[in-house]
């Protein structure tokens, strides 16, 4: 039984780390700034003005409402949506013209990438606590290197092949397309699992045997079965539902209750700050190569330097895989990751090189910079996820994303009202990550001196059921040992992941 558990698990991350693969792998993404000028006919004061910034906008703006979302409806839905968001902004790319059209596909894209926090606990819901690490790892590693064969792909068609930009756009969309196949197939598996599960239970049932269906089935059958008002016994309902019945005394203490846990509150401490600092790399990393190494004059290939600094963002997830879980829930190992980013982060601001020097120091910094950060992404998302409270696990994710955003948009918004430039942003995203040490450092020494483990009230969780406060606890205290069972799933002490 446990080779067939196990068997199941990784056929669950293999779905999910395709999924990953394929949404993120596209040919045209270097070159977008380019065909939106040359064939769309956009000009660079209409994409700063007008087009890049509904991106920012549109994430704030759907963030909170995804979040809740996914812990109302469940969240194989959410994900279906967000790919088809995808699939949307490589119609409108391809087929429509205009600042009007250009400007909705960054809408669509942020509902689709602030799907990737629901894709990765879509795959959570399916797996043990003992699984999250390595899901989370090759989750991100599978994410990162989509975008590696892609960048390399489109850079080796355009230089070699003379391949029209156009074409790019038609081959990335057959990728987006690959991900929506292989994430139906997981959903369908997932639904048909539960359905198994659930007629073997009522046929034990009808034959007088008490039979305790686990918390976490399907959610698809959970919905399905909630439109045909059939009751489910020990199944928690919506989480918005839930909220609309209490209090706000009670529904504060609810939301507060979910970081009560401190390894919850530590790496979601890591999260505001380094996702900020991501955020503003993003941004500007292209153009401050650009501007501080005369790009216009040496002809860099911004191609192959994406591809380097996804390829280091592979390499961070991976190396981590049969170590992480040895250090990722110790409490000082959010302040050291946080430390571990900041080096590089001030290591840039000396420019190494030069306008007349080699790129190659400044590039291998920026490399520096995302491994750090993918790698320490990874630790944060499995951490939280083995200690929240109920599985919400989309609800943390994305309101620690929420906030870390709203900080760098203001930010951003008066250091852009001050006229700030390139070089200034860069030291913006050190400061993020700077912020990050001086806030961790008092937390990690008031956690190190109480107790390890921090509890959790049982009155912060009153939306849960008592199955759904056991499953967390038992993640909680069996870690290494899992013994339930879910989706098939569960694990015995000996069928742990050996990357893990």
């Amino acid at each position: 039984m446990g080779g067939e558990r196990t068997h199941a698990c990784w056929v669950t991350v293999v779905l999910v780390c395709s999924v990953a693969f394929f949404i993120n792998c596209q040919p045209s993404e270097p070159f977008l700034s380019k065909y939106l000028q040359e064939d769309k006919n956009i000009t660079e004061t209409q994409l700063d003005e007008l087009v890049w910034p509904i991106d920012t906008y549109a994430t704030l703006g759907v963030i909170l409402p995804i979040a809740f979302l996914s812990e109302q409806v469940g969240y194989g839905g959410v994900v279906l949506v967000s790919l088809l968001c995808r699939e949307a902004t490589r119609v409108i790319l391809i087929y429509s013209q205009g600042v009007t059209w250009m400007a909705i596909t960054q809408g669509t894209y942020a509902i689709a990438t602030v799907g990737n926090s629901v894709l990765l606990s879509y795959a959570y819901k399916q797996l043990p606590a003992s699984w999250y690490m390595v899901a989370s790892l090759l989750f991100y590693a599978s994410y990162y290197l989509g975008n590696v064969i892609g960048s390399a792909t489109g850079q080796l068609l355009v230089e070699h092949a003379s391949f029209p930009l156009h074409r790019l756009f038609y081959l990335s969309w057959g990728f987006t397309s690959t991900g929506l196949i292989f994430f139906l197939f997981s959903l369908s598996r997932w639904y048909g699992i539960g359905r198994k599960r659930k007629l073997l239970s009522r046929e034990d049932e009808s034959e007088g045997n008490i039979v305790l269906e686990d918390e976490d089935e399907s959610e698809m059958a959970i919905m399905k079965e909630k439109q045909n008002g059939v009751a489910s016994k020990g199944k928690h309902k919506g989480f918005v539902t839930e909220l609309l019945k209490m209090t706000w005394k009670e529904r504060v203490a609810q939301l507060t209750g979910l970081y009560a846990p401190r390894q919850v509150v530590l790496w979601s401490l890591w999260w505001v700050f380094s996702y900020g600092a991501n955020i503003i790399f993003g941004n500007y990393f292209q153009t401050f190569i650009y501007n501080e190494y005369d790009g216009e004059n040496k002809k860099i290939q911004f191609g192959w330097i994406e591809c380097g600094i996804e390829v280091a963002s592979v390499f961070g997830n991976v190396v981590q895989l049969g170590k992480a879980s040895s250090y990722a829930s110790l409490p000082f190992t959010p302040l050291i990751m946080s430390l571990l980013l900041l080096v590089p982060a001030i290591l840039i601001q000396f420019r190494f090189g030069g306008a007349d020097g080699t790129i190659a120091p400044a590039v291998t910094i920026l490399c520096a910079i995302k491994c750090v950060y993918s790698g320490s992404m990874s630790l944060a998302t499995a951490s939280i996820g083995k200690a929240i409270v109920g599985g919400r696990f989309v609800l943390v994710f994305l309101l620690n994303s929420f906030v870390s955003l709203a900080l760098v948009s203001i930010v951003s918004a008066v250091a852009s009202s001050l006229h700030a430039n390139t070089s200034t942003f860069i030291t913006i995203m050190a400061g993020f990550t700077g912020g990050a040490v001086l806030v961790l450092i008092p937390c990690t020494l008031w956690f190190g001196t109480t107790e390890k483990k921090s509890p959790v009230p049982h009155q912060y969780v009153v939306a849960y059921s008592e199955e759904e406060l056991n499953s967390t606890h038992q993640r909680e205290s069996h870690v290494d040992n899992d013994d339930y069972d879910d989706n098939l799933c569960a694990m015995d002490g000996d069928t742990t992941p050996l990357l893990i």
